[in-house]
């Protein structure tokens, strides 16, 4: 039992978060779908069309088959959590009250109201969003249903695609296991979304896998501002093919460039080794591209090599040693480094190409040339000790630290990935500098940035870090698992603002001069140098993500010819299972077996019927089977309950994957029992993976068990076991009769659930690893050590008894699979 603790207060750095004044256009949570008019669930075919006219063309097999335009369901994207840090950490300190979630979250309980229905026409605040989908359909969702919000906003783009033709090293199957091995069948993902990604993507090899880029990449352009940039990661193995697909979408034309950066120290191989991969940077408008620049000290760039001199404090100057040229840096602090800069221009000019006299030696620019700045600005450059002999001509005298910055160039070599400063939670991780300097280059505060390959969250976690607003996507439950956890544990500086509370506004930047040979001839105030990449930071205030959503697609089913004849296909294939497999009921032994099951010709609700065997007899039996890739939530089980309460005792409700959802809707409804049946997703695999046995492909969910307890300090939640499913070994285990702390990757609480948004007031994180250390560290002054360890406990920090009477638990699990259950208190 968790023992309430009442911090004392001090006057430790206060937690806060950027709120963003930009606004996103209002969609349904999953809890308001029903709401939803049936022309917005409707899912109708947006046509995208390829324009022929672009050279050069690459061709591949399928492309000439596809036409000259593709379709894509329009479904809508629903609201699943709503993630408010700082207030998650404010409710660890004394004194904060319950409520403080969606005040803080930038709405409050009267706002919901007010704006119950009429998705897509009124806006909400600006909420960062991470979206769990296929990445073609969330940008088509966002462009045709979202299109006032989102069309022609994103202002940067950043993709990271699968670089090569394997499906298994490009994901993982657990939070748990960060080591993939390709081909290897334990470490193969079993998602529905993802299989279909792959099957997607490499059904043809790499021909299907430009189709993939090209039709994902039609839908970014749409998406991007007229200043907006897209950047593709790639290795040496397709970037050739990817430049011809970026030019026949972009225009060659707006091709900006191409930067090599390296990914690792040291490679292994027969031949000459590959330590780099690629960035490859295309505007919408290279014209109008907004471009930030970049720099790095010179110590560090190619450009040092031409200061080869010194200068000591009295005014002396030598040449370097060959020793002091091979490390700058152990040079004397009171030792000046130089170098002799070219003070003539190219052509010859009447008023400039003349004689100079300097210590009593006439120098000439030269043939040809002319002197850079005027005779009154070469003698304030003489008065100033600038000017020094170089060959039969006079140089310009360019300390180190007139300009120590040098701009950055398209070969980055000191991005590679550090294990020591960087925590690698996914099997395929970009390092943060590399996506840092992409974003900084290409943005400003405020702006959006898109990532449809969302991985570990890096570009989000990147993003956030420096003030941008966000959206990532995922086909993979698992990663966005880990990116949440990611995002909603991070600690970030505090950079100072332009305005108050104003981020677009932008921060406060640190700057230098940028001392030339004519600044100092003119006698002119030196131009500054911004620094992008140096805001100043207030250490006294600690910073947190700001308001987030997590968000996955519409489950519903499309109404296009040729999916639904995929989708008969599979429910032929399930049907026929069902009959001759049964349902693994989780007991050892236990399952429920058909006399008979037939297809039914009518509705989507209900797809086949028939009896199962009871001690009592036959009795009738209702399916309901969902998409072969995607989940199915509650809407679709209280569809299915209306129609088989008419004539069934039990609906079995047979997905290759749930909404959390799905598990709110009661065990026992309208007298008609309701089972949850996974699919075994080897059903859709094929020959990728080794068929599983008939006994573990449908194996019955059941629900999380949870005990509440109301005591004098408050209302008090202990998960006590999940049923979790192993894709692996093909059953459900129930970490009831075990250590459910081994199954549950995070747990979450809405205390005051509403039952039109699921707000996360408390978040338990289980797992052995402590992703809220650096917090606690920053905060050992204002919360004790004893309230962090309540956050990776089963059990939870007492609350008051919610108002509403309700509460709802989600549950997730290290394969990303969720379960959620509403309580009344």
């Amino acid at each position: 039992m968790a023992r309430k603790i009442t911090p004392k207060a001090t006057t430790a750095a206060p937690v806060k978060s950027y709120k963003h004044a930009g606004k996103r256009v209002r969609i349904p949570t999953q809890e308001e779908s029903v709401k939803l008019s049936p022309r917005d669930k409707r899912p109708e075919k947006k046509k995208y069309a390829y324009d022929p006219s672009l050279d050069p063309r690459l061709e591949w097999a399928g492309k000439t088959e596809a036409g000259v335009e593709f379709g894509v369901s329009t479904v809508p994207i629903y609201v699943q959590e709503k993630i408010a840090p700082e207030a998650l950490i404010a409710r660890l300190k004394a004194g904060v009250d319950e409520s403080s979630q969606m005040m803080l979250f930038g709405e409050t309980a009267q706002d919901q109201v007010g704006k119950a229905v009429d998705f897509y026409k009124h806006e909400d605040n600006w909420q960062n969003r991470m979206i769990l989908g296929d990445s073609l359909l969330v940008m088509n969702s966002l462009l045709e249903k979202e299109g006032r919000g989102m069309r022609g906003c994103i202002q940067t783009i950043y993709i990271d695609p699968p670089y090569g033709i394997k499906f298994g090293s490009n994901w993982q199957v657990s939070t748990r296991k960060k080591e993939v091995k390709d081909n290897k069948i334990d470490d193969l993902v079993r998602q529905p979304e993802q299989i279909k990604a792959f099957r997607d993507t490499w059904e043809l090899g790499i021909h299907s896998y430009l189709s993939y880029l090209r039709d994902r990449l039609i839908a970014a352009r749409e998406l991007l501002t007229e200043s907006g940039s897209i950047f593709l990661q790639i290795n040496d193995e397709n970037v050739h093919l990817i430049r011809n697909v970026l030019d026949e979408v972009f225009g060659s034309e707006n091709f900006v460039n191409q930067i090599t950066f390296k990914k690792t120290s040291t490679a292994s191989t027969d031949l000459l080794p590959t330590v780099s991969d690629f960035l490859v940077w295309y505007a919408k408008d290279k014209s109008r591209v907004k471009y930030r620049r970049l720099y790095t000290s010179k110590l560090d760039s190619a450009g040092i090599t031409e200061y080869q001199f010194v200068q000591s404090p009295d005014g002396s100057r030598r040449r370097l040693t060959s020793d002091e040229r091979s490390d700058l840096s152990k040079l004397s602090k009171e030792l000046r480094i130089y170098r002799q800069s070219d003070l003539t221009s190219q052509g010859k000019q009447e008023t400039r190409s003349f004689a100079y006299s300097y210590k009593g030696k006439a120098y000439y620019p030269g043939s040809d040339r002319h002197w850079s700045v005027s005779k009154e600005g070469l003698d304030r450059l003489a008065s100033l000790e600038r000017l020094e002999q170089k060959g039969n001509t006079l140089s310009f005298v360019r300390y180190l630290d007139d300009q120590p910055l040098f701009p950055i160039y398209n070969m980055w070599d000191d991005v590679v990935f550090s294990s020591r400063s960087e925590d690698r939670i996914y099997v395929v991780q970009t390092s943060i500098k590399v996506i840092s300097k992409a974003i900084l280059m290409s943005t400003d505060p405020g702006d959006i940035v898109l990532d449809p390959t969302c991985g570990s969250g890096t570009t989000a976690y990147v993003a956030e870090q420096w003030g941008r607003r966000w959206i990532t996507t995922d086909t993979s439950r698992v990663a966005l698992a880990l990116a949440r956890t990611r995002l909603m544990t991070a600690k970030f500086p505090y950079y100072k603002l332009k305005e108050e509370a104003n981020v677009s506004a932008g921060f406060e930047y640190d700057s230098v001069p940028h001392v030339t040979a004519k600044s100092l001839a003119y006698d002119e105030k030196p131009e500054e140098d911004v620094l992008y990449d140096r805001p100043t930071e207030n250490k006294d205030t600690i910073r947190v993500s700001g308001p987030l959503t997590v968000e996955s697609l519409s489950p519903h089913r499309v109404s296009d010819a040729q999916e639904m004849i995929s989708s008969e296909r599979f429910v032929e294939t399930v049907v026929a299972n069902l009959r001759s497999a049964g349902v693994q009921t989780g007991q050892k032994g236990a399952r429920v077996e058909f006399e008979n099951l037939d297809i039914l010709p009518s509705g989507p609700e209900v797809q086949a019927a028939g009896e199962y065997k009871t001690d009592e007899g036959l009795k009738k039996v209702a399916v309901a089977i969902g998409p072969e890739f995607g989940s199915i939530d509650d809407d679709f089980i209280l569809a299915a309950i209306a129609v088989a309460k008419r004539f069934a005792k039990l609906l079995v409700v047979a997905a290759t994957s749930f909404d959390a959802s799905a598990f709110s809707v009661a065990e026992e409804q309208n007298g008609i029992r309701v089972m949850r049946v996974k699919i075994n997703p080897d059903l859709s695999m094929g020959d990728l993976l080794k068929k599983t046995g008939s006994g573990n492909l449908f194996i019955a969910f059941g629900e999380p068990q949870i005990d509440v307890r109301e005591k004098k300090d408050g209302v008090t939640v202990e998960v006590k076991g999940v049923d979790v499913y192993d894709p692996v070994k093909g059953e459900i285990r129930s970490s009831g009769d075990g250590d459910p702390e081994h199954d549950i990757a995070a747990w979450f609480i809405d205390t005051n659930y509403s039952g039109e948004a699921f707000f996360i007031s408390h978040a338990y994180f289980l797992g052995g690893n402590k992703p809220y250390e650096k917090l606690q560290k920053a905060l050992k002054a204002d919360i004790p050590e004893e309230v962090w360890d309540e956050l990776y406990s089963t059990v939870s920090r007492a609350f008051p008894k919610p108002k509403t009477g309700k509460i709802a638990v989600k549950v997730i699990n290290h394969y990303g699979d969720e379960v959620m259950k509403v309580i009344r208190i």
